[in-house]
């Protein structure tokens, strides 16, 4: 509020390590008079790293970062051949190649298959954002219990994040048209209708902690996500 008032803006970007809390961060709006604001995918100390090559390259070259060209895969990239003889060093079984992976993997999904999603250059931070995901089926409740049992070996009440086309974020949270969270960086509260569609991905207080996926900086996790 006092921010706000010095200012008189109703944008504000945020970092600093207490906005790595994702449902401190979904509340900015209904909390505060800013009606928009902006947390990077790494807020914390990791972030200073990126801060400081974004400054350095508007300083030399006199142009700033548009917001809608920020995305965080900025991690290693491996080749189809890499994979290849990574297949071949551990001997996996039925391992093929695919024409369409992003329609391939929805069908498994679809199937009640867990899906690790592999691709492009790794994720820079603590979330995984489609590029190295454990993806299921969120209509099936018992793919939380599944996922923490045999892959994330954690406890069963900690929850896992819906990822959505970003034009589809308003019809399943109560926010509004358009609004983007494309670090799975806020936590919103599902629309009332839409809460027993996606049990998996539901907290036990009628939030989740939400992705919105973009054509344009993942475009095949994208067309994943719009396939199933």
């Amino acid at each position: 509020m006092h921010l706000n008032r010095r200012t008189g803006l109703d944008t504000v970007v945020l970092s600093g390590g207490c906005f790595m809390n994702s449902a401190f961060n979904g509340k900015i709006s209904d909390l505060t008079p800013f009606k928009t604001s902006f947390i990077s995918s790494c807020p914390d100390d990791s972030g200073t790293s990126v801060g400081a090559a974004a400054l350095l390259h508007t300083q030399r070259t006199g142009k700033r970062i548009h917001q809608n060209s920020i995305h965080n895969f900025w991690g290693m990239e491996f080749s189809d051949e890499e994979c290849r003889l990574t297949v071949e060093r551990y001997k996996l079984p039925n391992a093929e190649i695919v024409r369409d992976p992003a329609e391939a993997a929805s069908q498994d999904l679809v199937q009640g298959k867990l899906v690790a999603w592999f691709q492009g250059r790794a994720e820079f931070g603590q979330r995984a954002l489609g590029n190295r995901s454990i993806l299921a089926d969120p209509r099936r409740a018992e793919m939380k219990d599944l996922i923490n049992a045999s892959v994330k070996f954690r406890e069963g009440f900690r929850p896992f994040a819906p990822a959505i086309l970003a034009e589809d974020v308003s019809d399943y949270f109560e926010c509004d048209a358009g609004f983007k969270v494309p670090f799975m960086e806020r936590v919103l509260r599902f629309r009332r209708e839409k809460k027993e569609l996606v049990p998996a991905v539901v907290h036990c207080d009628g939030t989740g902690r939400v992705q919105t996926v973009d054509q344009g900086s993942s475009p095949r996790y994208y067309a994943l996500v719009r396939d199933f």
